[in-house]
């Protein structure tokens, strides 16, 4: 099975650009003409498209350095980027005409900037070229504030109310001035090489963007000259702190009245090396380092749930790595780094700002225009040599850490991919669309996009899947939650249309059937979500548990829908999870009251009705 076919158009050799390509106004600028091949045979769908020669390149040079492991991942994820990258084929003739094919709801999203308006030969959309335009899209479609504005909600409260106390700095900040009345530790140059194996066994395994061995190396240089005022110091000071506050994965869930530890006296010293490495971030000018910085504050900001701070930095690892681009395109002296690095900063910057608009309206940084990368990065180790010529003697494999974090990482960046095709398709800004929408091609959508979810679960290692042989560790948890909220995402429209569908819609069986299969992963989502533990995703997964929890009382809201006998419990889990984080940001406390508002209102609805739903 080749891992990458590469269609080649017949240009002149010497008219290939080799900058990045940057999408405007739904064109990219300056052109490539080596595109990205969906790998069909015997002539791939762009070449054929085009009328060009399709010929393929002899893939098992292309990747002789690759150890084995490097091999398997890249087969394996390869294999799955295919199954979730086929479009659902064109409906027929006899669906409504008001119906839309998901690609034409993308285009229909995309905004006037990025319309599609030329010949259907410049049409043909690559697989890059779509995610580029998707990641665009992302404006919070499926998050809670969306729900809010449902009509069986939006009378209760005002849907602004949570979002309004995201972008309040000065809420935000009062949780952390508690942190100024703790003990801390300080900064010791004595904890660094600990604090630094810490941050590479909890944090560095989400995100492989640093070589662990050049990171000791500079954790060395620390130990014999101290912190300076530059780049490798403030790189070591955020990883310190981000070894200080991380933890191993433990699954526990909150109870009623439990609290997060906010008071710590690790916490206290996490916020002096946090502290510390922002004072030096300012100092840096765009460069690899300054990127891994940049985007590494983002990531102890997330873990100290100051999500808007997070964008902010994340926004700024953006611009650096743009401006690194440009320099480099220009032919100015920049700090040489290997292209696999280069790959993964870019990837994860990039998979980092369509996390925080999938939740929150944000605008999209200018990275979402730029085709840098190739589908996936390659794991490390699997580079040339500066001269293009592959290492001859066989790179080591990797370590069984390292192989998990990269199937963990590479299936991640394949699930965003799914993420992002879920919400072009299926959420569109305003819901009332769906009741336009045939509910059988609707269906239709939904069953394809599913069943790539659980091609995507099924072709994970084993022992990433969920099974009954104890608790999961943290990677397979984090995986197995983003299956959970997916499926969920996708059968989502239909629970909209069961509830807000009078007794007398024909198609009610139909809208009611698949809501409970939306509540079944509501139910199994919350039921596994163990929100006691800090990690990057804490304030997300607590705004999914504001989500399901809204999702629930709008099922039984309805009366339309049969509820889970337990759904009582599961509306109490959600209000116990985000009061667990609410003393650490203002939008959670919103969240959790908001919650409990509508949960009386909707049990003082069902009470005068003769009991709850069940």
């Amino acid at each position: 099975m080749p891992l990458m076919g590469i269609a080649l158009q017949q240009r002149d050799p010497e008219s290939v650009s080799p900058a990045p390509r940057i999408l405007v106004g739904g064109r990219w600028r300056p052109v490539s003409y080596v595109t990205k091949c969906d790998n069909r045979r015997p002539a791939c769908g762009t070449c054929s498209s085009l009328e060009f020669q399709c010929v393929y390149q002899d893939t098992s040079t292309d990747f002789s350095s690759f150890d084995p492991a490097s091999l398997a991942i890249l087969d394996r994820v390869n294999y799955a980027i295919r199954l979730i990258e086929q479009h659902p084929v064109d409906p027929p003739a006899s669906d409504s005409p008001r119906t839309r094919h998901p690609q034409q709801l993308l285009e229909k999203n995309a905004g006037a900037d990025l319309a599609l308006t030329t010949s259907p030969k410049e049409t043909t959309l690559n697989a890059e070229y779509t995610f580029q335009l998707e990641a665009q899209q992302l404006q919070a479609n499926c998050a809670s504030s969306r729900v809010l504005r449902w009509p069986s909600l939006r009378d209760i409260c005002d849907p602004r109310e949570v979002d309004r106390l995201f972008f309040n700095r000065a809420e935000a900040r009062e949780s952390v001035d508690r942190l100024a009345t703790s003990t801390s530790r300080g900064i010791r140059e004595e904890d660094v090489p600990s604090l630094i194996e810490n941050f590479l066994e909890n944090v560095h395994t989400k995100n492989p963007i640093l070589d662990p061995h050049e990171l000791r190396g500079l954790c060395r240089r620390i130990g014999e000259d101290g912190f300076q005022w530059d780049g490798p110091s403030c790189l070591i000071l955020i990883a310190c702190a981000l070894g200080t506050i991380s933890r191993r994965f433990s699954p526990e869930a909150p109870g009623l009245q439990d609290a997060s530890r906010l008071d710590t006296h690790d916490r206290a010293t996490s916020e002096s090396y946090y502290t510390a490495a922002r004072k030096r971030i300012g100092l840096l000018d765009p460069s690899i380092i300054a990127i891994q910085c940049s985007f590494l504050i983002g990531v102890y900001e997330m873990y100290s749930i100051r999500p808007l701070r997070a964008w902010h930095s994340f926004n700024r690892a953006c611009t650096y790595f743009l401006t690194y681009l440009h320099s480099s395109s220009l032919g100015q002296p920049v700090e040489q780094s290997s292209e696999t690095v280069k790959s993964r900063l870019y990837w994860s910057c990039l998979k980092s700002d369509c996390e925080m608009r999938e939740e929150i309206a944000l605008p999209p940084t200018e990275l979402a225009k730029v085709e840098y990368s190739d589908a996936f990065p390659s794991p490390p180790g699997s580079c040339l040599k500066s001269d293009g010529q592959s290492h001859a003697e066989p790179l080591m494999a990797l370590d069984p850490i390292s192989e998990r974090s990269w199937y963990y990482y590479l299936s991640e960046i394949a699930g965003r991919r799914i993420v992002n095709r879920v919400t072009a398709a299926l959420h569109p800004l305003n819901p009332e669309e769906w009741t336009s929408t045939s509910v059988h091609h609707l269906q239709r959508i939904a069953g394809e996009l599913d069943a790539q979810i659980v091609q995507w679960l099924e072709n994970l290692p084993p022992s990433f899947r969920p099974g009954d042989d104890g608790p999961p560790d943290g990677l397979s948890y984090f995986l197995h939650t983003r299956y959970l909220i997916l499926r969920e995402q996708i059968w989502r429209p239909f629970l909209y249309l069961a509830a807000h569908s009078s007794p007398e819609d024909p198609n009610l069986p139909i809208y009611t059937q698949n809501a409970c299969i939306c509540l079944d992963f509501i139910v199994k989502y919350v039921q596994n979500c163990f929100i006691k533990h800090r990690h990057h995703g804490s304030w997300f997964a607590a705004r999914n548990l504001f989500t399901k929890g809204l999702l629930l009382l709008v099922a039984a809201k309805s009366r339309n829908i049969t509820m889970p006998s337990n759904w009582m419990a599961i509306v109490d889990t959600c209000i116990a999870g985000l009061m667990y984080w609410e003393d650490e940001a203002p939008d959670l406390h919103a969240a959790r009251l908001t919650l409990q508002h509508i949960y009386q209102s909707v049990n003082q609805a069902l009470s005068s009705f003769g009991g709850a739903v069940g």
